[in-house]
């Protein structure tokens, strides 16, 4: 029988970005046998959105992915694909332990895999929420009167309480919608920033069950270059981006260079007068309409399709 185990990471280190994504990618994978298996430390919603119960595991050492790799085969699996942050080729080795054939999804490439597949625009694992925005008329006007913040689920720098602070009481008018995740790392100290702020253009939208909507709603973001970056795109909202690590450094450049958004750089260098400045360039809405074509152009929100083709094939 042809059968996939699906194998992710997620605890408040490296958010819940590959949970979500696996979630995204087992509605494309309906026609085969799948079984997912995440970290201790997945929030309760997300084990909820899958539409059987996730087996979770300690963690991703090499006995974890030894025994899931004996559960796959038990079930008669032939592949198991592992989304994140980093894998090594003892965890690739530890899956094939069983036999199994392993994709590796990841932001670095994974010798020994059998499908080694680096994440960015072409093959990013969004929901089909994404892909039918992505198809959708989108118009910008006026300067930005909506102001999304969303530092990923984690957040683990404080980034989003530092923004808070930079842009309290400069922007009266401009409603900043304060997105808080469900793997956030640093809640106590984003509500003490809130509270100090006195500012009530700030509002907090935590784990929004429509985030796609709210993004295409949006007149404009400051996100970080993750897969939040890549949503943001596909959905037409220009991004002020900043980074956390390499990784995300790399893809908030790519997104710049592409003509999506605005690159900041670290919490460091996203000063007060440095937000400001962005900002007023975003209030044009010419500008913000260039960037949302450009962003739709780069991500079309049909790479889980496109990897659920590769995975099936590896599994048969």
């Amino acid at each position: 029988m042809s059968g996939l185990a699906l194998v992710a990471e997620c605890n408040k280190r490296v958010g819940s970005g590959h949970a979500v994504e696996m979630s995204n990618l087992l509605l494309r994978l309906s026609s085969i046998e799948c079984r997912a298996y995440l970290t201790r430390g997945t929030p309760q919603a997300i084990l909820r959105s899958f539409r059987a119960r996730p087996d979770v595991i300690r963690d991703l050492s090499v006995h974890s992915l030894k025994a899931v790799a004996a559960d796959a085969r038990a079930r008669g699996f032939k592949a198991a694909a592992l989304n994140a942050l980093s894998i090594t080729p003892a965890m690739v080795k530890a899956l094939k332990s069983g036999g199994l054939k392993v994709a590796a999804l990841s932001v670095n490439r994974a010798p020994g895999a059998d499908l080694s597949v680096r994440l960015g625009a072409e093959n990013m694992i969004l929901s089909a929420r994404f892909a039918a925005l992505a198809s959708r008329a989108r118009s910008h006007r006026g300067p930005v009167k909506t102001l999304m913040i969303l530092m990923g689920g984690t957040d683990s720098s404080g980034s989003t309480a530092h923004l808070v602070r930079a842009l309290a009481g400069l922007t009266p008018s401009m409603r900043k919608i304060v997105v808080v995740g469900p793997n956030f790392a640093r809640p106590a100290e984003l509500t003490r920033t809130l509270t100090a702020a006195h500012d009530r253009s700030f509002v907090v939208a935590r784990d929004p069950a429509d985030l796609p909507g709210l993004m295409a709603r949006a007149d404009a973001a400051i996100t970080l270059g993750s897969d939040t970056s890549l949503e943001l795109a596909c959905a037409g909202t220009p991004t002020l981006l900043m980074e956390e690590a390499p990784h995300e450094r790399r893809q908030a450049r790519l997104l710049a260079r592409k003509g999506c958004g605005l690159f900041l750089g670290s919490k460091r260098e996203a000063s007060a007068k440095r937000l400001l400045s962005a900002l007023r360039r975003l209030d044009d809405p010419a500008r913000r309409a260039r960037m949302a074509r450009a962003g739709r152009a780069f991500i079309d929100g049909r790479g889980a399709e496109r990897l659920a083709a590769r995975l099936k094939r590896l599994a048969s």
